[in-house]
């Protein structure tokens, strides 16, 4: 009996272990100019996979935090006027944030 009853309680603590399992992961950029500072830029995030699409805009030291983002693979692009588009693919697979740096040259 005794040890129905330490298996009942062992099990009843399951649960919260299971809501304490993420899914998700974060996402930090930085954008810079070819001299290495960093530039406020456009950022388009988008997977396909799980129908993500978010667009976000850099500071102006270049950097932008994506929080809760659903694991996965996606196409990180970044834009600003005078200097040319990069894209990034990149995979979310684990809490443990990704961290992106783009670096973009100026248009002739």
């Amino acid at each position: 009996m005794r040890w129905i009853f330490l298996c009942l309680a062992c099990l009843s603590l399951c649960p919260g272990l299971a809501f304490s399992q993420v899914n998700t992961g974060e996402l930090r950029l930085k954008v810079t100019d070819p001299t290495g500072a960093g530039v406020a830029a456009s950022v388009s995030i988008v997977s396909h996979g799980n129908q993500y699409d978010l667009s976000i805009a850099t500071n102006t030291q270049g950097t932008a935090d994506i929080h809760r983002l659903p694991y996965g693979i996606y196409l990180v692009t970044v834009q600003r006027q005078g200097f040319t588009v990069v894209s990034h693919t990149v995979q979310v697979e684990s809490a443990i944030p990704s961290i992106t740096r783009s670096s973009s040259r100026s248009l002739p």
